[in-house]
């Protein structure tokens, strides 16, 4: 949901009025008060993605891995997976609940945690997934749906995270965040290299644009609306008309997402 473009998940665009509305028009006037958007967002992640990596880790405490560093390995990788999660939350909230979050019935009312508090511990544990991974062996293997079980595109992940972070405190401190930026990036991070391939809206041409559908009829009908004019827009910011592509009704060709061309 953090690349959705649905306004019932992501509405950070229509804050920083990058994006606007016309149908509903609450969140790009900054009205929180008639759809609780940021109690859903803080919902999803502290339920539908901490609660569960809190949940694999009391899990994997029961399994037989014969992997070499795979339990550290994979408990790295959760890690970093959390830091991203926990990262994100401070940024929109910023205290939040950390230190005595994710206890279940242990804790129901945990204490919220000071941002710079969270965001340095956050840095030390990503550092210490960083170690860990550096140490060589597997992880989750063909079960990585990210990586495809390679460990190295994990630590590369983690520095990217931290080079992220670094920039997120760069005017409040900028001796730590020039210490961290220098860290990551020498570390490795993610990077357009000569050899990646940059696509643009105009590489579309002569090609198909799929376009989603729902179950529910009026539901499907308002989203096929949203979807045409943005690819309209789109479109003709980059000199094209609809003639210049095809649209794709669903459901696809069984080969569509293999070959879209």
């Amino acid at each position: 949901r953090m690349q959705s473009t649905s306004v019932n998940y992501n509405i950070f665009r229509l804050y920083a009025q990058q994006w606007n509305e016309t149908l509903y028009t609450d969140e790009t006037n900054y009205d929180l008060a008639n759809r609780d958007i940021g109690g859903n967002f803080w919902q999803n992640l502290y339920y539908d993605v901490l609660a569960n990596t809190t949940a694999a880790r009391a899990e994997m405490l029961n399994e037989t891995l014969i992997g070499e560093n795979q339990f550290e390995n994979q408990m790295a990788q959760l890690e970093i997976f959390d830091v991203f999660v926990f990262h994100i939350l401070v940024d929109v909230f910023a205290d939040i609940p950390y230190s005595e979050a994710l206890q279940g019935l242990d804790t129901l009312v945990p204490k919220y945690d000071n941002d710079e508090d969270i965001y340095m511990d956050l840095f030390d544990r990503l550092d210490a997934a960083i170690e860990t991974l550096g140490k060589g062996g597997v992880g989750f293997g063909d079960a990585d749906l990210f990586y495809g079980g390679d460990v190295d595109s994990w630590i590369t992940l983690a520095n990217s995270i931290k080079l992220r972070m670094a920039l997120r405190i760069a005017d409040y401190d900028a001796t730590m965040a020039k210490t961290k930026a220098e860290e990551a990036y020498e570390g490795g991070v993610m990077m357009v290299r000569a050899r990646d391939d940059i696509y643009n809206m105009s590489d579309l041409k002569g090609k198909k644009i799929g376009l989603s559908k729902s179950m529910n009829q009026v539901k499907n009908d308002w989203w096929r609306i949203q979807e045409e004019q943005g690819i309209e827009l789109m479109l003709r910011k980059n000199g094209m008309t609809r003639d210049d592509v095809e649209i794709v009704e669903f459901p696809y060709a069984d080969d569509w997402y293999n070959n879209p061309a």
